[in-house]
């Protein structure tokens, strides 16, 4: 039997966002005209589950990993179902669509009632932050050794804003608006790149960290995934990163 080698709860979280998406696609499936949608929600289809074959395989062990063949097989008899009826091109490709993602919906659903009786050899491990600059390590060390994930992502899109009020000495501002007056493309005070469509492109990031990252991760919830907060900490450590490297713009003198 194969075992659980990551810890239950975030085994939990992220088979919880992935029904949730999964369960998004089939509504939007069965509410969404198949002439307009089928391409894309044929693209959506396969990076949700392929996303699934890879979080089944990497989250049990190897050996007779039975969770992956039986999510393979769940929707095995969807074409042959759908064969059998007589509808236009398009509308059988929907209709599999359809017929494919609910049993395997199915099966997500029954493998979270049974994670408590699954049995584990996790040993929860705090990500490593040891790749990440050293602001991030500073503002989210101690909260992802707590795992206090979302506490850490919130803590350091907080410290990048500060970093930024620091080097444009601009204590007065933060948020969206600091990151305006700072990147700015017209009359920037640090300058990120010497293309202007490129420096419109950074601030445009610092701007989206406060008000979409930095705000999301504030209402702090305890399900955040570990996995998902070290992507956001990798992200941020990269603007820290250009944040070092932007060069102050010196004010044109009025003669």
């Amino acid at each position: 039997m194969s075992k659980l080698t990551i810890p239950k709860k975030q085994f939990a979280a992220t088979l919880q966002r992935q029904l949730t998406e999964g369960k998004k696609l089939l509504q939007n499936l069965s509410q969404t005209a198949p002439e307009l949608t089928v391409n894309q929600q044929e693209r959506d289809f396969k990076l949700w589950d392929s996303y699934n074959t890879e979080l089944l395989r990497q989250s049990f062990t190897i050996l007779n990993n039975q969770y992956v063949r039986q999510y393979t097989n769940a929707d095995a008899w969807a074409h042959i179902l759908v064969a059998a009826e007589v509808v236009p091109k398009n509308v059988y490709q929907f209709n599999v669509l359809k017929r494919r993602l609910s049993p395997k919906i199915d099966f997500l659903e029954e493998l979270l009632i049974k994670l408590d009786f699954i049995a584990s050899d996790d040993k929860p491990v705090a990500p490593s932050l040891a790749h990440l600059h050293p602001a991030v390590q500073q503002a989210a060390g101690s909260r992802v050794a707590s795992e206090h994930y979302s506490d850490a992502v919130f803590a350091t899109c907080t410290a990048l804003d500060k970093a930024v009020q620091q080097k444009v000495q601009r204590p007065d501002l933060n948020g969206k608006q600091l990151m305006d007056i700072a990147f700015t493309p017209k009359n920037p005070i640090l300058r990120l790149s010497g293309h202007d469509n490129e420096q419109t492109g950074f601030m445009l990031l610092f701007q989206g960290t406060m008000q979409a990252i930095r705000n999301h991760y504030a209402h702090n919830d305890p399900t955040t995934d570990p996995a998902r907060a070290l992507e956001w900490l990798t992200f941020l450590s990269a603007l820290f990163h250009k944040l070092d490297e932007a060069l102050p713009v010196e004010p044109l003198l009025v003669t």
